[in-house]
């Protein structure tokens, strides 16, 4: 049975991995780059520096976003 059959994956994909892995020498996952276009990570430090019990749902209706939205910047 071929990969491609097994794993359910495109034989593009596939071919792909088998270059990376023969040049690189490990296969590993991209890292995901995030850019924050509704917040800045700055303004969420500061909101959680002036109020450190606040909720993340809090913190999101304040900025206007959904709660992984706040998270995510909070960690960058």
């Amino acid at each position: 049975m071929q990969t491609h059959e097994v794993f359910k994956a495109a034989i593009i994909s596939i071919r792909t991995w088998e270059i990376k892995l023969e040049e690189e020498g490990i296969l590993k996952k991209k890292p995901v780059r995030r850019s924050f276009k509704k917040l800045d990570p700055e303004k969420v430090k500061v909101c959680f520096a002036e109020q450190p019990d606040a909720y993340l749902r809090e913190a999101a209706e304040e900025f206007g976003c959904c709660e992984t939205t706040v998270t995510y910047a909070y960690r960058r």
